[in-house]
């Protein structure tokens, strides 16, 4: 009788172990989407996954303090292939991107920003009160004041972005404990940085890349400053620290791994520019083809009539537009969604065809002369019988494609390199045509690193959320190890052992019984 009260009790609990199991290792719940519709700001009060489906392009609302407004824990918001944008006409538009909304009282836990393009803002993206999470892959672009701003936030990973064109770029307000690595920070009005903070860290562990300008390490971040830095051993870092942060009283902080790299001379188009295209990084192309390439955007600040705005693109085979503005602009965004023919029409010709390309231009009226500057593997060319001279590009104007001016620029490391004169937008199709390119011209490859005028003068000032007392700071210089990557949760192999174990607890009960 013992016995058999003894096996029922194993029995019992050996189905709940199983139970408790299965429910760890539930598949989680897919994520939402965010379709936006003209309404803002868009709310985020729950937890969870979420995949923006659509530009919020905020110019013609009248008025508004946020787009977007996250107030729960554990988020990830993913801006897809889309575009976030608050500039319009003056006087009208959203004034602020996305605000990560914690309280002194309530601190928001894990909240992940990716893969999101945001621009035009006051201030792009603003954390308050935040403790945990990441903003990686994004692009923070031309604001009018900060790109991303921590205040009282701790504990951001802060990776993968390209940080451009901002009023200032970082603003760390009374935030600590941050860490920020592979990062670009370029043409920041004012600064690449303010109020550096007492603890955050500049960069992880040295290791293996490719980095975010296609370098060989990963570790700090690239600082478009640091003008005169030298890569003797060739790996990747820059051979001395890099010095974020210096104010009145001296205090420094370091990155201890910036980022170097090999750069091209500018290649002057046939008819020579009044005013020569800033040379950017060298890119490379994510995928082998044209098929799995997602959109992406590049924009560029202010640039002055008849100057040349030179828009760079780091995970496609279009690596580059340099484009003359006719008339003066305070900012300007490129586009380019792949994979998508023009409405009706038929394909570019009868030969391969490497990609199709929708480019879309926005905030420049009259667009003058502009260069598009491409690369495809060696290895496509030899599988559909091709040679370098047989690739052209192509756009498509009243109803028909049209071979634009191609020139092989160079071949090296397995991929060819090419350039071509556009004369309009927005449909151009990467393809064959026999005798398409012409005659390569050889380009020499240099080490450097960019240098960059800092003359402006700025008379802005920001009034502080909240004002309490002076941060103590202190000089730190050390390399701090990664910093934990978000991942999907995986089921543990100890809840598998348990389930195994419980299941044969079971069979053992049955076969006494």
């Amino acid at each position: 009788m013992k016995k058999k009260n003894y096996d029922g009790f194993v029995l019992v609990l050996a189905c709940a172990l199983i139970f408790a199991t299965l429910c760890s290792c539930a598949v989680p719940a897919a994520a939402k989407e965010i379709v936006p519709d003209g309404n803002y700001p868009i709310w985020i009060n729950e937890s969870g996954d979420y995949n923006l489906k659509g530009n919020i392009l905020t110019g013609d609302v009248t008025s508004g303090e946020w787009a977007v407004i996250i107030n729960a824990p554990d988020v990830v918001l993913d801006g897809g292939e889309y575009i976030i944008d608050g500039r319009g006409p003056e006087g009208s538009g959203i004034e602020n991107g996305i605000w990560v909304q914690g309280r002194s009282d309530a601190h928001l836990n894990n909240v992940t920003l990716r893969n999101v393009t945001i621009s035009g803002f006051y201030r792009n993206i603003m954390y308050t009160y935040a403790d945990g999470g990441a903003i990686e892959d994004c692009r923070v672009m031309m604001s009018s004041y900060s790109g991303p701003y921590l205040y009282h936030s701790k504990n951001i990973v802060i990776t993968g972005n390209n940080i451009t064109d901002n009023f200032i770029g970082l603003d760390l307000y009374y935030s600590d404990s941050n860490t920020i690595y592979n990062n670009i920070f370029r043409d920041n009005t004012k600064g690449d940085l303010m109020n550096a903070g007492e603890s955050n860290t500049w960069n992880v562990t040295g290791r293996s890349g490719p980095n975010i300008i296609g370098g060989p390490s990963i570790g700090g971040n690239y600082w478009a400053r640091y003008t005169g830095a030298t890569d003797s051993d060739r790996d990747g870092f820059c051979d001395d620290p890099y010095e974020v942060y210096n104010d009145d009283e001296g205090v420094v902080f370091y990155d201890m791994l910036p980022l170097f790299f090999t750069i091209e001379p500018p290649v002057p188009p046939t008819t020579e520019p009044t005013t020569e295209p800033t040379t950017e990084p060298t890119r490379t192309s994510s995928g082998g083809d044209g098929d799995d390439w997602a959109g992406f955007t590049s924009a560029r600040g202010s640039i002055p009539a008849g100057g040349w705005a030179n828009f760079t693109f780091s995970n496609g085979p279009i690596t580059r537009i340099n484009l003359l503005v006719t008339s003066s602009v305070s900012g300007a965004l490129i586009q380019i969604t792949p994979n998508n023919l023009p409405p009706d029409a038929d394909a570019p010709g009868d030969g391969a065809v490497f990609g199709v390309y929708e480019i879309s231009l926005k905030y420049v009226d009259n667009p003058g002369e502009c260069w598009i500057y491409f690369e495809i593997p060696e290895s496509w060319l030899a599988a559909n019988g091709l040679n370098p001279g047989d690739i052209v590009l192509k756009y498509y104007d009243d109803g028909e494609w049209k071979d634009l001016p191609t020139e092989l620029l160079r071949i090296e490391g397995g991929k060819v390199y090419f350039r071509a004169q556009a004369s309009g937008f927005p449909y151009f199709a990467i393809t064959e045509t026999k005798g398409g390119a012409v005659t390569p011209t050889p380009v020499v490859t240099y080490a450097s690193a960019e240098a960059e005028a800092e003359n402006t003068t700025v008379t802005e000032t920001e009034t502080e959320v909240e004002t309490t007392g002076t941060v103590e700071e202190t000089t730190t210089a050390t390399t701090a190890p990664d910093a934990a990557e978000t991942t999907a949760p995986q089921p543990s192999p100890i809840s598998c052992l348990a389930a195994a174990a419980a299941f044969a607890l079971v069979v053992l009960v049955m076969r006494r019984d």
